[in-house]
């Protein structure tokens, strides 16, 4: 191709056509020389300038990203492996009760509690509701329900819950006893559970106002209005708004 810069030709082949290399025209003085050629090796076929070669290489070079540094490496697993734990992370809801003693102290501080469990995080408290026992006598019980997020095994934590039962004074002289702290595992995202220690979703709550109210107040996809409707002859009233247990949700 004639004209293209940077490309340097050579002399005209011979009047012979045999594909040999013939000579330039004489020159004055009756001399012949040869017009020069691209060296060989210095370039494609064609006729490249010599370094043609060189200078791409030393472009792509330039131009081809660095690899990222170590450091920036381990930054990125280490987003990576908190994004997958956040995603593993379920959301359980947990259900509050107690008829004796100090009944509001002692849900605040089994939210507390709840909130410093290893792997856990408190996310949601609901209103704090007085209700009449169910099959049961005694004094009225003050009810909520808590969401959390946790990467606690279900049977680790439903001990982790008896365990602050237990440092309530919990005790469980018959069935539907009074109870100064009273703890449910309701709802394990999406998953069903059956084993000897734990049942899931609860087998019972979808009959207790106590439950759906606050569990409808935090998610109204999680209750349908029959399963309200079930339950409207249960006397139930808010006695305090969410922001009764705003200090353990904030810690």
């Amino acid at each position: 191709m004639a004209g293209v810069p940077g490309r340097r030709r050579c002399a005209p082949r011979g009047p012979g056509g045999s594909g040999a290399r013939g000579a330039a025209p004489e020159a004055k003085g009756g001399t012949t020389r040869r017009a020069p050629c691209a060296p060989q090796g210095g370039g494609r076929a064609g006729g490249l300038a010599p370094g043609h070669h060189r200078q791409r290489r030393r472009c792509a070079r330039q131009e081809a990203p660095s690899p990222p540094p170590q450091a920036c490496r381990r930054c990125r697993h280490g987003v990576l492996r908190r994004q997958r734990r956040v995603m593993a992370a379920e959301r359980v809801y947990i259900g509050l009760g107690a008829n004796l003693g100090d009944r509001g102290e002692a849900l605040l501080q089994a939210l507390r509690r709840m909130a410093a469990l290893p792997q856990t995080r408190l996310c949601a408290v609901s209103s704090l509701y007085s209700s009449a026992p169910v099959e049961a006598t005694g004094p009225d019980y003050l009810n909520a329900v808590a969401a959390l997020e946790t990467d606690l095994a279900p049977e680790a934590l439903l001990q982790a819950l008896q365990a602050l039962e237990l440092a309530a004074g919990r005790e469980r002289p018959y069935r539907n006893a009074p109870r100064t702290l009273d703890l449910d595992v309701l709802l394990w995202g999406q998953r069903q559970l059956a084993t000897p220690a734990l049942t899931v979703p609860h087998p019972r709550m979808y009959e207790r106002a106590f439950v759906l109210l606050p569990l409808h107040e935090l998610d109204a996809h999680l209750v349908t209005a029959a399963q309200l409707a079930a339950v409207a002859g249960q006397r139930i009233a808010v006695a305090q708004d969410a922001r009764w247990a705003a200090s353990a949700v904030s810690a």
